[in-house]
């Protein structure tokens, strides 16, 4: 399930424009403009994404996500590309 969630993900990414990392983990290192704004419009609707701005080598623009179900997966992919500035 995760290969073919990860695999969902990333092409869904792709389609909205919205830069990734390659990851062999569960998790993904997305890079967005307005990134603080998309983490708030998102845990308003229950979805949370993890703020990177304070890891090193990395900005506010660079948040983490976790590869879920599909149903999830769905849900945020939606949710994402209703809430982007």
């Amino acid at each position: 399930m995760l290969m073919r969630e990860k695999c969902f993900l990333e092409k869904s990414l792709h389609a909205l424009g919205i830069q990734y990392l390659p990851s062999a983990a569960n998790y993904y290192l997305l890079k967005m403009p307005h990134a603080a704004a998309i983490i708030n419009a998102l845990a308003a609707k229950g979805i949370i994404l993890r703020s990177c701005a304070n890891f090193r080598g990395l900005t506010k623009s660079h948040v983490r996500i976790a590869v879920r179900s599909r149903r999830e997966n769905t849900r945020f992919l939606k949710e994402l590309s209703s809430c982007r500035l």
